[in-house]
């Protein structure tokens, strides 16, 4: 779902009229966008199991190790050999596209993200797209340790989230598009 809720929003985010979309994502087809979104959180997969389904408060180094999937992800994207017909220039750039994803769907708009910290602009477009979907889905869908809550909630939760958490133009196109949905 976090794919499907990342095409909408890079699709919604390319006709925003007030919006110029950066030009290290424009060339991506929402198909991409997608695809790219499917592997934000490949980085779990170097972390136990038992760790990221805990349905309880993780121990503080629990949690410094499940921050590092991040980390985790961004490495195994950029270390894994790629086929004869991907080592293009455009292979290159979907694949480092897809590892700043990794890298930064944490990162918080106002800076109180982590792991790098950066900010507002700074943030890589993909890694805000998905930061938002991913949130949603997490909240809708719900986890070991939080139950789903309603669309509704959700939604109030990121427009709530817009300017801090979240890129305030992209929280408000999907807010607004989930809505009218």
């Amino acid at each position: 779902m976090v794919a499907n809720y990342a095409q909408c929003l890079f699709l919604l985010a390319q006709g925003a009229p007030d919006r110029r979309m950066p030009h290290a994502i424009r060339g991506f087809t929402p198909e991409e966008v997608a695809q790219m979104a499917l592997y934000h959180d490949v980085g779990k997969v170097e972390i136990a199991q038992q760790i990221w389904t805990m349905p309880c408060r993780l121990a503080p180094e629990e949690y410094a190790l499940m921050t590092a999937h991040t980390f985790f992800g961004a490495r195994i994207l950029l270390n894994t050999v790629l086929l004869p017909a991907a080592r293009t220039q455009r292979g290159l750039e979907f694949r480092a596209a897809m590892a700043d994803c990794c890298l930064c769907h944490h990162e918080r708009w106002d800076g109180t993200g982590y792991p790098l910290g950066l900010a507002g602009e700074s943030i890589p477009y993909l890694a805000r797209l998905v930061a938002i979907a991913d949130a949603y889905e997490a909240m809708t869908a719900g986890r070991p340790y939080q139950k789903a809550i309603s669309r509704q909630q959700a939604l109030r939760t990121i427009s709530e989230g817009a300017g801090n958490q979240f890129d305030p133009i992209l929280a408000g196109l999907f807010c607004a598009a989930q809505r009218n949905a």
